[in-house]
Formats: structure tokens, C-alpha cells, sequence
């Protein structure tokens, strides 16, 4: 009874300028700890604190409502569901305009988390960039270069982190795309490469990362190979002919290499393997045209006019 008081107050109060968003799973150690953290650094700022527990055994949900934080609401899945569905409730559920993702294990700081709100004046999503003192394991590290590098290859700039957990993003352009954040830890990359890609300012703000208050729920090698599968499925999503142009042309390329090498050194003719090349690279090349109609066509009903066009 009394909390269906509390979330009726919520709804009625004012809505916030901010909704800070917090994933929590299993984190009752140190759910409140870090709500408290960002809401002391947020002290002048009108916002609300949303955790969102995702299925925890814990206690996680007591402990948060138990904390005696202003602002604090809770929104709980029955079962846990992962990373990526608890963002999609909490930017869902989210009263503000602006909303800050950060993580329950309190492996941020208040001040970083100010600093990355602040720096979205302008801009319509800034990133927390993790740097060098960064607490995170070794194991992690080559991930995330790589997926860096691809990310850049994919998105034609400089992307200094892509899976960082503290953001702070306009709700009306991220509910544009939720429908196309998976439900693991892969939201993060989705979301950041998808705004990216659709030519979305996207800023980066230095921060430095503690370690967690317990262990990991990622797996490197089996999250790192799905991260890395769904950059390439989302820029085929968003924009083929990055993807598929250089492989068509390649593929011409190898093939004509290929055809000339054989006529000039052996004299015996076109061989069929080179024809099949450049045949297989003209294919993918008008593959490439008609999936971009088709993204085009996704822009039209799920952006409407007068949204930023990636080019």
C-alpha cells in the first residue's frame, strides 16, 4: 500500500530535468551507495533516480527503497531479463527529458557523472570515456580496442569508448532506437554506434572508472565475439554500403588482379575463378543498393522528417 503511495506522489510530482538510470542486478551491496554518490553530485540539478532491478535475489529492491534517497523510485522486473532490457524500462519509465545511465556497482563517480550531464549542452548524447586509470580486467582491454577500431572503421570516426556504462543522452532521440537495443550488455554499443551511424552528435568526456563492488556478470571472449557480430549487423541495419561497398569492391578487385595475372603469365585465357570473383562482387554491390533502400525506407517510419541524416 505504501508503495503504491510513493509511485502516485512520483507521477503527480513535477517531472525532473534528469532521470538517472540505474541497471541493477544482484547489487545490494552497493545499489544505494552509488544512488547516493550521483545524487549529491546532481544536488543542484532537479532529478529523480530511477533503479531498475532487474530480477535480483538479493534484496537489491529493499535496499533501494530503504535508502532514504529523495527522488528514488524503483521500477523491478520478475526475472531477470539483462542489461540491455533494464536500460529499455528505465529510459522507458524515465520522467526527464535528459536521462544519465550509470551503473549500480558503484564503479562511478559523482563527479564524473556531473561532468558527462553537463557536457550534453549541444550535443545529443555524451560518453564516458574510460581512461587509462580506469580499474577493468586485462582480459577486457583487446576487446575493446578491437570493437573500437571496428566501431570506427564502421562509423568513419574516432570512437573512444563504446561500451561505457555512464552516459547521458536526450530520451526523445533514444526512444527512437530502443526497439533496436538487445536485451545483454550489448545496449550500450548498440546505442552509441546506432546515433553514430544516424549522424547524431556524440561527445566523449575523459572519466576514470573504479572497480565494482562484486563480480562481473560479463563474459570477455563470448560478449567481446557477439559485440563484435553485432557491429557489423547494425551497420548493415543503419547504413549497408559502408559494409558492403568495400566488399564489392574487393572482390572486383581481387578478381581483376586475378584475371590479368593469369593472362599475362600463364596465356591461357579468362579463367572462370576470377570471373566468379568480380561476378560475386557486382553481386553484393547491388545487394548493397537494395538494403540501403531499405534502410532508408526503417528511417522514414521510425524517424519521420526533420531528423539528422547520416549521409
Amino acid at each position: 500500500m505504501a508503495r503504491r503511495t510513493s509511485e502516485r506522489a512520483a507521477a503527480a510530482a513535477p517531472a525532473p530535468a534528469v532521470t538517472v538510470v540505474l541497471p541493477a542486478f544482484d547489487e545490494a551491496a552497493s545499489v544505494a551507495s552509488a544512488a547516493r554518490e550521483i545524487a549529491s553530485a546532481l544536488a543542484g540539478t532537479p532529478h529523480e533516480i530511477l533503479v531498475v532491478d532487474d530480477g535480483s535475489r538479493d534484496g537489491t529492491r529493499t535496499t533501494a527503497e530503504a535508502a532514504g534517497i529523495p527522488g528514488l523510485r524503483v521500477v523491478a522486473h520478475a526475472r531477470n531479463r539483462g542489461y540491455g532490457a533494464a536500460v529499455k524500462t528505465g529510459v522507458r519509465a524515465a520522467r526527464g527529458e535528459v536521462v544519465l545511465l550509470a551503473d549500480a556497482d558503484g564503479q562511478h563517480r559523482g563527479a564524473d557523472a556531473a561532468a558527462v550531464l553537463a557536457a550534453l549542452a549541444g550535443a545529443d548524447m555524451v560518453v564516458g570515456a574510460r581512461g587509462a586509470g580506469s580499474a577493468g580486467g586485462a582480459l577486457r582491454r583487446p576487446g575493446r580496442w578491437l570493437l573500437a577500431r571496428v566501431a570506427a572503421f564502421l562509423a568513419r570516426e574516432k570512437v573512444p569508448d563504446l561500451t561505457s556504462g555512464l552516459r547521458a543522452f536526450r530520451r526523445e532521440v533514444a526512444v527512437r532506437y530502443l526497439h533496436l537495443l538487445p536485451d545483454g550488455y550489448s545496449a550500450s554499443t548498440t546505442l552509441t554506434l546506432t546515433l553514430l551511424a544516424r549522424g547524431y552528435s556524440v561527445r566523449y568526456v575523459p572519466i576514470t572508472a573504479g572497480p565494482d563492488s562484486g563480480s562481473s556478470q560479463l563474459r570477455p571472449l563470448a560478449d567481446g565475439a557477439r559485440a563484435l557480430l553485432l557491429l557489423v549487423r547494425l551497420i548493415v541495419l543503419l547504413a549497408p554500403l559502408r559494409f558492403f561497398l568495400p566488399v564489392s569492391l574487393g572482390l572486383i578487385g581481387l578478381g581483376v588482379a586475378y584475371i590479368i595475372e593469369r593472362l599475362v603469365r600463364i596465356k591461357q585465357g579468362v579463367p572462370v575463378g576470377g570471373l566468379l570473383l568480380v561476378t560475386t562482387g557486382v553481386i553484393a554491390f547491388f545487394f548493397g543498393l537494395l538494403a540501403d533502400q531499405i534502410a532508408e525506407l526503417r528511417k522514414e517510419r521510425f524517424e519521420g522528417d526533420g531528423t539528422p541524416d547520416s549521409g
